[in-house]
């Protein structure tokens, strides 16, 4: 399985992009030294975020339906938040960061926003194969460029669009040959995943904005982990609106020891990568985080393979690689 996409060939690749050539190096070696930080704290998100998409597929309840997506990010939402307040405690920093209040604003919208691409990733691995959930919550790279476009000024222009069109292509390759073949795809797993793959792209954004102006990651943790116990009562209502009754949640004594272990699993890999995440994108720029990201297509196919005995198909390989081919591609546009 490691010879799909070898993360030996693309790593290098990618921290050779984004570092730039050797004479800027060589005046600014500082700065090369934080996008080489930021860029590895990315790949471990990386790491962590594709072991969550495949242990959420695992999380069934013992009549084989999934376990409740939504209780999984409110148990990861309400140990963020011990986990933070904790962290800035010990720190003896204040309880309210010293930075605009616009700041704090969009940290909460981030975390708003990471939580409801956080459930539709989860509800899409456990409706659809996890190669395809992934493959499809991949785009994000370019509605991140895309919105970056508008929101923090960064250029867009018709190579965007010809590398968005590849990777849409790329999405196609993997998807379509499934829903001919077996025509089982859930369709609400699939707008779950494209819609989710919108709002993380957004997510990246908000945090880019925050980095900028040096807010610290505890605070960042924090942010997102209260905005996502806000938003658990408006999701659940949703699910229930949406006639998905399996959202409801199972209380803690009636979970089985499988349902801890695994939930507990996904709960920590989550958390693990969210910090990595938020560290990594002080360093560098959002769409060159969501385009490490992608790395998470060929991890969660080695997961998914070494965990539930699941090879992916040679077209999901080929569209998976075409996608991240062209997020590759869009990362070399001169800006």
């Amino acid at each position: 399985m490691t010879s799909i996409i070898p993360t030996t060939f693309w790593l290098p690749k990618l921290l050779n992009l984004i570092q730039g050539d050797k004479a800027q190096e060589s005046t600014k070696p500082r700065e090369s030294q934080n996008v080489m930080l930021g860029a590895l704290y990315v790949l471990l998100s990386a790491v962590g975020f594709s072991l969550v998409s495949v242990l959420v597929s695992l999380d069934r309840k013992p009549n084989g339906e999934s376990f409740p997506t939504l209780e999984i990010a409110s148990f990861r939402a309400a140990c963020g938040l011990v986990f933070g307040t904790g962290g800035i405690w010990i720190l003896g920093a204040p309880t309210r960061p010293s930075v605009p209040g616009h700041i704090c604003k969009i940290a909460l919208l981030r975390g708003a926003l990471d939580f409801v691409a956080s459930n539709l990733f989860y509800f899409a691995c456990s409706e659809l194969p996890t190669a395809i959930a992934t493959i499809i919550f991949c785009t994000n790279p370019f509605w991140a460029s895309l919105l970056a476009r508008y929101f923090l000024g960064e250029p867009y222009d018709w190579r965007h669009w010809v590398f968005l069109c590849c990777g849409t292509l790329g999405a196609i390759v993997a998807l379509w040959p499934s829903q001919q073949v077996h025509r089982s795809l859930s369709l609400h797993g699939l707008v779950a995943a494209i819609v989710g793959s919108i709002f993380q792209a957004s997510q990246y954004v908000a945090g880019r904005a925050c980095c900028g102006h040096k807010l610290h990651w505890l605070y960042q943790h924090v942010a997102c982990s209260f905005a996502g116990l806000v938003m658990r009562p408006p999701a659940l209502a949703a699910f229930s609106l949406a006639g998905y009754s399996g959202q409801i949640f199972v209380p803690l004594p009636e979970m089985t020891r499988r349902e801890v272990i695994v939930t507990v699993g996904v709960v920590a890999c989550a958390q693990m990568a969210q910090l990595f995440l938020i560290q990594g994108m002080a360093y560098i720029q959002a769409s060159i985080t969501a385009v490490i990201r992608t790395l998470d297509i060929p991890l969660a196919f080695i997961w998914a393979a070494a965990l539930l005995d699941a090879r992916p198909k040679p077209f999901q390989v080929m569209g998976g690689s075409v996608l991240v081919w062209a997020c590759i591609m869009l990362l070399q546009i001169k800006k």
